[in-house]
């Protein structure tokens, strides 16, 4: 049974009992770790704002003819909004403010996040209005008691990059565990399944999987996580801890990984709710390593209020990870000693060189990428060039395979997003494997070089 469906018959029949029945109901659902979905159009007043499946300038539409809407929105249907060239001076000005209002949400913190596209305005009190887009969606933690939470929404701001649209899909809500130094369920101890126990998979290709695993390092169980796609994939915890800029902080993992092509643990910035940086601080291991323990070490960059972990791989991964924990201070791995040399070296040492992938926001709203040839690429070799925005599968940005350069320039990404680019070398008219990833922050700060931050306290003399 959906939560929407108890939702409408507590409504409907106004009984004690089935309202009683409805609460012990979700009551039990956050015991199990379950997420809620609530439909816009099912919790939103005044229901004469919207139009069913027709557009007007001065209403919502209830849309469920878009193409593949059962892919885009939660069960085919979403609310649309006239379109938005520029931001509007008054909330009353386009289609109606919408009114939300969630009851019988059973007691606890929960993480609320917005489905919903381009920008959407949105306020907790129907007055003060912010832009969803800016946090992803996300409106932030809550602590319900009475079991009740409303929202106001209105197509007040425009898209800047592409005006349209303000779409406005469900409500997610998500239980909050208790956290240990901003990491929940680090342990993964807790939750029948993996889903909604503070963890969260994803890979950009759809595949592989994360789920419990009695092979712990220690307690009684681990996360297991296994990807055969060529992709990126990220395993993401929900926690979140406040820091200030200047802290030093340590993120720590047990990991043991089988035939697999790098696992790394690292810790991300956030400022306001929004990605600033994907890896402040970054550890791994790679191919085939009984369970060893990686950490992460960071020092908090400037405008940072939140970081939280999560691991991150590509291409072929079956791996192992426990006892993941965020501690303060600059801890570092301590690594095995390698053996003394013994005489001359027989061959040479040549060290292992992916393709060096830059990308760099410039000015105009473009991003400019770079990347080498390596020593095996044949004289014929050309690359295609390939952009993935936000979750979205990856789109070639050339036409034709190119042969006389090694950098690019992408004219039109969509900055609001993080954005991952990647090449593919051509040989014999095949594509072959792709290049590692170069990611760019959404709303990037356009800059006329890479920086980087070294351990410790450094001047520079000379620069080689």
């Amino acid at each position: 049974m959906r939560t929407r469906t108890i939702q409408k018959e507590v409504t409907m029949t106004g009984r004690s009992m089935f309202a009683t029945v409805a609460f012990l109901f979700m009551a039990a659902l956050v015991q199990a770790q379950e997420v809620l979905v609530f439909e816009a159009e099912d919790f939103t007043e005044p229901t004469t704002a919207w139009l069913k499946d027709k557009s007007a300038p001065d209403k919502w539409n209830l849309w469920s003819t878009d193409k593949d809407a059962d892919k885009k929105w939660s069960k085919g249907v979403v609310l649309q909004s006239p379109v938005v060239q520029k931001d509007r001076e008054k909330p009353e000005d386009g289609a109606p403010v919408l009114h939300t209002v969630i009851t019988n949400i059973p007691p606890g913190t929960w993480r609320v996040t917005v489905k919903h596209g381009r920008c959407l305005a949105v306020s907790l009190d129907g007055k003060e209005w912010k832009d969803l887009s800016a946090t992803g969606g996300l409106l932030g933690k809550f602590e319900i008691k009475d079991g009740k939470f409303e929202l106001w929404v209105d197509d007040r701001f425009a898209h800047k990059p592409s005006p349209g649209s303000s779409y406005y899909d469900c409500l997610i809500f998500t239980p909050v565990m208790a956290e240990k130094m901003g990491v929940a369920n680090g342990d993964f101890e807790f939750g029948k399944e993996l889903t909604g126990s503070g963890w969260a998979w994803w890979s950009r290709d759809g595949k592989g999987s994360a789920e419990f695993s009695a092979e712990a390092h220690g307690g009684k169980r681990c996360a297991k996580l296994q990807h055969d796609g060529e992709r990126d994939w990220a395993f993401s915890n929900s926690g979140r801890l406040d820091v200030q800029p200047g802290q030093a902080w340590s993120a720590s993992a047990w990991v043991k990984c089988q035939n697999t092509g790098g696992i790394e643990l690292a810790i991300v910035a956030l400022s306001k709710g929004q990605t600033m940086n994907w890896a402040i601080g970054s550890d791994g291991v790679y191919g085939t390593k009984d369970w060893t323990r990686i950490v992460a070490a960071a020092q908090i960059p400037p405008a940072c209020d939140q970081i939280y972990v999560r691991l991150t791989g590509s291409g072929k991964t079956l791996a192992w990870v426990d006892d993941v924990a965020i501690q303060q201070g600059q801890e570092t791995r301590k690594r095995e000693p390698r053996p003394a040399v013994a005489g001359w070296a027989k061959t040479r040492v040549e060290e292992k060189l992916g393709r060096g992938m830059v990308v760099m926001p410039v000015a105009g709203g473009k991003v400019y990428l770079g990347w080498r040839l390596l020593k095996d690429d044949p004289k014929e070799v050309a690359f295609n060039v390939y952009r993935s925005t936000g979750k979205q599968p990856g789109v070639k940005l050339n036409d034709k395979p190119l042969t006389a350069t090694t950098d690019f320039l992408d004219a039109s990404p969509s900055l609001n997003r993080d954005n991952a680019y990647w090449v593919r070398p051509v040989v014999g008219g095949r594509e072959l494997d792709p290049s590692e990833q170069g990611l760019v922050p959404p709303k990037p700060d356009v800059k006329p070089y890479l920086s980087f931050k070294l351990k410790g306290d450094h001047t520079f003399q000379k620069v080689g």
